[in-house]
């Protein structure tokens, strides 16, 4: 994929960071809940993570984020220094770690989920 289509996407992920981040913080002020203290109680944690809508919510902004964000700073580092060797290395870099991110938070997520706490 050509630079120009992954920054497109990154700008899409900027967007949908937006939205879903929203979303996420409504939750926590004023969507269900009484208050953001209240929000962060036990009970309303653990209904965040089993409800399916908000499990999507948090799995969405777990990839977006970490596509974003490692996208980001894998241009800074091609950025820094040239040649074949150094952007082959940060590339595969890149992508073991965005990889390893997502694959962690989606655990925690799902675990989460199936287990019901």
């Amino acid at each position: 994929m050509r630079g120009s289509k992954l920054m497109l996407v990154n700008y899409m992920c900027m967007v949908l960071i937006g939205i879903t981040l929203f979303l996420h913080l409504a939750t926590h002020a004023f969507l269900g809940v009484s208050g953001y203290e209240a929000s962060l109680q036990p009970d309303a944690v653990k209904g965040h993570y089993t409800d399916t809508a908000t499990a999507f919510m948090l799995a969405v902004l777990l990839v977006v984020l970490a596509f974003h964000s490692i996208f980001s700073f894998k241009t800074t580092l091609l950025e820094w220094r040239h040649g074949k060797t150094w952007t082959k290395a940060v590339n595969w870099g890149a992508i073991v770690v965005a990889a390893v991110m997502v694959a962690f938070g989606m655990w925690t997520i799902v675990a989460a989920y199936i287990t019901r706490w």
